[in-house]
């Protein structure tokens, strides 16, 4: 019983209000409407807290247009598993909260393609990006301006 109650809880638990600045296991709430939503490794909703570790509220934000009837869906990976490749998500969420990924990015068909370059393409953005930055203090203009569109196009990728 035990058992079953703690798997319940993992399976439904929210990241919750930091009170170390941490993430941590101890940073986590129990919001029954919230724990209703399905993940999605594109999502079109996410959650944050609103307010101090000792009071506030968990609120949903839409994160793209979601139409009437359509199901609103969170991710539950960490951030830079979002853009990994898609065995490593599926890996992630079945050995984390025992299912495997099938959202419409993990599921065979156009969706899933689209998505597979655009992640790759974010990694290499990301990677471009982390060069210029740790090589900045002998970066060329031409190298920092390169950097700096690769920055803008990953915040519009980001962004769709």
């Amino acid at each position: 019983t035990k058992t079953l109650l703690a798997a319940k809880f993992w399976t439904n638990a929210c990241p919750g209000p930091s009170k170390t600045g941490q993430d941590d296991e101890d940073d986590l709430v129990l919001c029954p409407t919230v724990a209703r939503f399905n993940n999605s490794c594109k999502p079109n909703a996410m959650y944050a807290w609103h307010g101090d570790a000792n009071a506030g509220e968990l609120c949903v934000i839409a994160v793209s247009d979601i139409q009437p009837g359509e199901e609103i869906c969170v991710s539950y990976l960490p951030l830079d598993l979002m853009i990994g490749p898609i065995n490593d998500r599926q890996a992630w969420t079945k050995e984390t909260f025992g299912f495997e990924c099938q959202c419409t990015v993990c599921s065979p068909g156009p969706g899933a393609e689209i998505f597979e370059q655009v992640r790759l393409e974010i990694v290499d953005l990301r990677c471009s990006i982390k060069e210029v930055v740790m090589n900045l203090g002998c970066a060329t203009i031409d190298a920092v301006n390169a950097g700096l569109h690769a920055a803008e196009r990953l915040r519009t990728l980001y962004m769709d």
